[in-house]
């Protein structure tokens, strides 16, 4: 059998009819059975909610004989909130129970009516039962009394009364006669009963025979005593009825009601569940067969109609595919795709033949165009390259030419302005100094001299590192024997301030820094600590391995200390900074600003802990020689 169809839409309009048909088909029969599961659910919460409100009532039930036979405001007012509520959740529950009798529960189930009915009736009969034995029970129970209330109040009264009265009974007896009735209230035992009665008649036949007493005395005793007596045998057969244990009277009635009516629901909730577990295997086995078949005809249906609609699509895509995969390059020889049918597909076809013609003429004129762009691109690529490397290099220049300028006509003038002065009046004035006088002349001049020097030396190497001029030659260094080279330089100089240096190293490892940059870095630190430093102090110069690869220095000193803001005016790298040290000592204000530039060109860090009046400690952190490669 052939299908003809002159449409593509036509196509794709069958295939999507057939699977919709199919999901329809499903999607009914499913939710059909999820409607009779909804219901059958409705119908098994409703029931269990019968059972949940059956254990209530139990227990509203204990609550009361637990708490309210021992309430006096019970037998006061006879009104309880435990038995309220245990009246009305039984009436709630017997309306449920009879509801259930015209539920949909047979149909949907396919139970046997009558069995259903008479297991319900049964459930409704022991419920009833129950409520009328507990209703007798809690009459008998108020009847009985509590403390000053009931039959147990009445009896106590006359008790009461007797003691009062103090006639021809003596305290022992009258205690034991109080003590045989508590036994027996509390544990229910006919044995103190016999014992009470025994007591209390040989009291009357006692009461009798004292004809101490008056007769008026004897007569009101003998009366209270015979009375209580027939209120507490009245309490021994409101006790026998109510039940002396849970096996015995109403209270055993009650009970065994109760335990009927929960066990029958128990087991009709058990017996229905069963029925429903069985009813949805059979409804899921049901679902699960039809959806295989669902899903077999689907798969027959697509893949007759795949093969109608897509075997022309399939061949455009194809060449599409190869199309793409040569870049629509002009040179491409491709023939245009032929199809065989005058459809939809037929037409996208010949559009697609006639749009691949003029993407390829397109192509080829942009390659023209492109080839004359990549010659222009690459001029003007290699032009910016020059001139941002010129511009980045000027202003460097400008800023250090800046620098220069402006620390030559204020650092460097200074000293060489004093210089002259000296020699000047040295010159106007030789006669009339002793040699002695020319000889601090000619030593401060040296200081002076020293420090132009020192300012040169430090300009010259802050303006190497700044163009990017400065030779960086990282090696593997021994900390130990770098501090010890530099603590020797200036030995000489800490002891004219009488300040010791120590040197302490905790590293096997080599660091790995340039040497030069590396002393310079000591140096610097070494003398500024010097420098700041009181007299008769000292300072230690620390080594040891850190986390990971690093290894820590440390320059501490006991000198004047650090302000924070003017820790931060040092290493600006904008602002030329300097301070007098302890002994008047005069630095270039660049010692620190290399400092940090040379650790930075490690890779390192540059921290200062400081306190004012107490000292300072600079630590950096360079990389152990097992990591070579720095930026």
């Amino acid at each position: 059998m052939q299908f003809r169809f002159q449409k593509f839409r036509t196509r794709l309009f069958l295939a999507f009819l057939s699977i919709t048909i199919i999901s329809l088909v499903l999607a009914l029969t499913s939710v059909g059975y999820y409607a009779r599961g909804s219901k059958l659910t409705s119908v098994t919460i409703e029931m269990e909610e019968v059972f949940v409100d059956i254990l209530k009532v139990l227990r509203y039930e204990h609550d009361f004989f637990y708490y309210e036979t021992r309430n006096p405001q019970f037998f006061k007012t006879k009104e309880s909130a435990f038995q309220l509520k245990h009246d009305s959740l039984i009436q709630v529950v017997r309306q449920k129970l009879y509801r259930l009798l015209d539920m949909p529960l047979v149909r949907l189930l396919d139970l046997d009516e009558v069995y259903v009915k008479d297991y319900i009736k049964r459930i409704i009969y022991e419920l009833e039962s129950y409520e009328r034995s507990f209703l007798l029970l809690a009459d008998l129970s108020y009847r009985r009394g509590f403390k000053d209330y009931g039959l147990i109040g009445h009896m106590r009264n006359k008790i009461h009364r007797v003691e009062q009265l103090n006639y021809g009974i003596n305290r022992a007896d009258m205690l034991m006669l109080r003590r045989h009735e508590k036994d027996y209230i509390i544990r229910k035992d006919e044995l103190y009963a016999g014992k009470l009665e025994i007591l209390c008649n040989q009291l009357i036949q006692s009461l009798r025979l004292d004809h101490q007493l008056e007769k008026v005395q004897r007569e009101e005793v003998i009366q209270l005593l015979q009375a209580y007596l027939t209120d507490f045998n009245s309490l021994k057969k409101l006790e026998k009825q109510i039940g002396l244990s849970n096996h015995e009277g109403v209270n055993a009635q009650m009970r065994a009601h109760a335990d009927r009516t929960a066990t029958l629901m128990e087991e009709f909730l058990s017996q229905i569940d069963q029925k429903i577990q069985a009813l949805k295997v059979y409804q899921n086995n049901t679902l699960w067969l039809i959806i295989a078949l669902a899903i077999l005809l689907s798969l027959i249906l697509s893949y007759f109609l795949a093969r109608k609609i897509t075997s022309p699509i399939l061949e455009l895509s194809a060449f599409i595919k190869d199309t793409v995969k040569e870049g629509f390059h002009p040179s491409s020889k491709k023939a245009p795709l032929v199809s065989g049918s005058s459809d939809e597909i037929g037409e996208l076809t010949g559009h697609f033949n006639h749009m691949l013609g003029e993407i390829q003429a397109r192509m080829q004129e942009n390659l023209e165009k492109n080839e004359e762009l990549a010659l222009q691109n690459e001029e003007l690529s290699a032009i910016n390259t020059q001139i941002q490397e010129s511009e980045n290099r000027l202003s460097r220049l400008n800023h250090v030419k800046d620098r220069i300028l402006a620390i030559i006509s204020h650092d460097l003038r200074s000293p060489l302005a004093t210089v002259k002065g000296f020699m000047h009046i040295i010159d106007d004035n030789a006669e009339a100094f002793t040699s002695k006088e020319i000889q601090n002349f000619a030593r401060q001049n040296q200081k002076s001299l020293f420090r132009v020097i020192d300012l040169l030396d430090n300009l010259l190497q802050w303006s190497l590192s700044q163009t990017g001029e400065l030779d960086f030659k990282p090696q593997g260094l021994d900390p130990s024997e770098v501090i010890r080279t530099n603590i020797d330089l200036y030995e000489k100089s800490a002891s004219n301030k009488q300040i010791t240096l120590h040197a302490k190293v905790i590293s096997e490892a080599q660091v790995y820094a340039d040497p030069n940059m590396l002393d310079y870095i000591l140096r610097n630190l070494i003398a500024n600590a010097i420098k700041f430093s009181h007299p008769n102090s000292e300072i230690w110069i620390k080594a040891q391995e850190a986390e990971e690869d690093w290894i820590n220095f440390s320059v501490m000193d006991e000198g004047v200390g650090i302000g924070k803001e003017e820790i931060s005016k040092i290493l600006f790298e904008g602002e030329h900074h300097t301070s007098r040290g302890t002994g008047n000592e005069k630095g270039t204000g660049f010692g620190l600003l290399l400092v940090k530039s040379f650790i930075e060109k490690h890779g390192g860090t540059l921290k200062f802990e400081s306190e004012e009046g107490k000292g300072t400690t600079v630590n950096f952190r360079l990389q152990k020689m097992s990591v070579p490669e720095l930026k």
